[in-house]
């Protein structure tokens, strides 16, 4: 095959694919979590289960088991949940928890105590900041095992030109030894 042909065959399928490509609106299958943004229907971002995409209405399935059905055209974002995880600052909230409560403990029950006291004011530092440390250890191993966040992925972007965010599109432009074919992506 001559070099005009192959670029002719990979300008009709540039043209033409990226007409179909730009056109979809994706849809996410049922049972994916998702953040749905369409200022119209709800002030706050929707986070649910998706129950059932149709042409033109998304359904989701929040919190209590409630319905709602969202229009495409109302939609201005869509991000798809890549699963659920733990942040640093919860994985080691034990840690620095019982330390800086501990601590504090410890310059509270120093400065209450006093040196007439009969144990003196090294016993009760270690009293206070014993108790404050148990504190900080209960109240960190707490939100190290109940805090966790969702990582989004967009979808949808309605202000950007291509509704699809990350599709890949094909283009061809003027090089100097001929047309120089590429692909254009966004990360």
């Amino acid at each position: 095959m001559s070099r005009s042909t192959l670029v002719v065959a990979a300008l009709v399928l540039v043209l033409g694919g990226f007409q179909t490509l730009t056109a979809q609106v994706p849809n996410p299958p049922s049972g994916t979590r998702v953040r749905v943004t369409a200022p119209d229907v709800s002030p706050k971002p929707l986070v649910g289960v998706v129950n059932s995409v149709s042409g033109d209405t998304i359904r989701l399935r929040t919190r209590g088991d409630v319905m709602i059905s969202v229009p495409w055209s109302q939609v201005t974002h869509l991000e798809s949940s890549r699963g659920r995880k733990r942040p640093m600052w919860s994985k080691t909230a034990p840690l620095w928890l019982t330390a800086s409560v501990g601590g504090v403990g410890a310059l509270v029950g120093y400065a209450a105590s006093s040196d007439d006291d009969f144990f003196g004011r090294g016993f009760g530092a270690a009293i206070a900041g014993g108790l404050g440390g148990a504190l900080g250890l209960l109240v960190g191993t707490g939100l190290a095992i109940g805090v966790r966040q969702d990582r989004w992925i967009p979808v949808v972007d309605a202000s950007r030109d291509s509704r699809v965010i990350g599709t890949p599109s094909l283009y061809v432009s003027p090089g100097s030894r001929g047309p120089i074919l590429g692909i254009r992506a966004t990360f």
